[in-house]
């Protein structure tokens, strides 16, 4: 899990990892972001997200 800011163009991005419904590892990122919270927001509810998801497919 990674915020940083991108020097070019002033914009913040997330770049964090999270394993899926079978256990691999994958890692996904998101820029553009105009603030830092911003970007940290979006992180924690990504997280949540791939924690709580309990769908599996059959």
């Amino acid at each position: 899990m990674s915020v940083s800011r991108n020097e070019k163009n002033g914009t913040w991005e997330v770049r964090t990892y999270y394993k899926n419904f079978d256990g691999k590892l994958k890692q996904t990122t998101k820029r553009g972001f105009k603030k830092k919270s911003e970007a940290l927001k979006w992180e924690q509810d990504f997280k949540n997200q791939k924690k709580f998801n309990m769908n599996l497919k059959v």
